[in-house]
């Protein structure tokens, strides 16, 4: 919970390099947008419970993101080595 207490007070700030960094983290290890609302719903605490609801938005945007981003990634490279076999 201190590490969701961190992002928050961060995001206050506007400060979104803490959060991007942990998202990132959870990311590359698999963590999934449901996983994380399941550890959220796990918060004994109402208040900050529902507090971190925006966090779990603001992760499962972040995925989609950074699956759009690997589609695109893929697309280019496939486009590359398309127009490199039609130069030979």
């Amino acid at each position: 919970m201190k590490i969701l207490d961190d992002i928050q007070s961060a995001l206050q700030d506007s400060n979104t390099k803490p959060m991007t960094r942990r998202f990132t983290e959870w990311y590359k290890s698999g963590k999934t947008p449901d996983e994380f609302s399941a550890a959220i719903a796990q918060i004994k605490i109402e208040s900050k419970r529902k507090g971190f609801g925006a966090l779990h938005s603001h992760y499962r945007m972040f995925v989609q993101y950074e699956v759009n981003k690997a589609k695109r990634a893929a697309e280019a490279a496939a486009k590359k080595a398309a127009e490199a076999a039609a130069a030979i």
